[in-house]
């Protein structure tokens, strides 16, 4: 009984140190100047030293991105363009203060124009009645500004 209790308490001074960790991938590598063994997701480090050489093992940076907040950014000068998919046709609605400032132009994928025309209300309907079912592009401009819109009809 005194042995395993001497035993036991010689391994009590002693302190095992060892790197755990869980890293997501690794591996080796060999050339001319010799090997390294790497790994990914590893951020504990240990650093040798001797007189004419110190380099640091097994170290990475980890980077943590935290976003603060997200800006809303008006989209189109909050020109909205619905239904899409289209049936028989489609509203473009631009602000109040657009209305007679903005104009549409309307093209198969070929580039020809099908339409065109001034915006004079909040909500202008564009007819796509005897259009072959397809994708379409709408070109809508205001003060200078253009927005191209995909428009599929069904």
């Amino acid at each position: 009984m005194n042995r395993i209790a001497l035993t036991l308490l010689a391994f009590s001074f002693f302190q095992a140190a060892a790197q755990q960790n869980t890293v997501a991938s690794g591996g080796d590598s060999a050339g001319m100047g010799g090997s390294a063994s790497f790994s990914i997701g590893q951020i504990d480090y240990h650093m040798p030293l001797s007189e004419n050489f110190s380099m640091l093992e097994g170290i990475q940076q980890p980077i943590e991105i935290v976003v603060l907040a997200i800006a809303e950014f008006p989209t189109s000068n909050q020109i909205k363009i619905y239904p899409n998919p289209v049936f028989s046709g489609f509203y473009i609605c631009v602000p109040l203060e657009n209305v007679g400032l903005s104009q549409y132009s309307f093209f198969d994928t070929n580039g020809k124009m099908i339409s065109n025309g001034k915006i004079i209300v909040e909500n202008s309907f564009i007819s796509a009645q005897n259009l072959t079912p397809g994708i379409y592009f709408l070109k809508v401009e205001t003060s200078g500004k253009s927005n191209g819109y995909k428009i599929i009809k069904k």
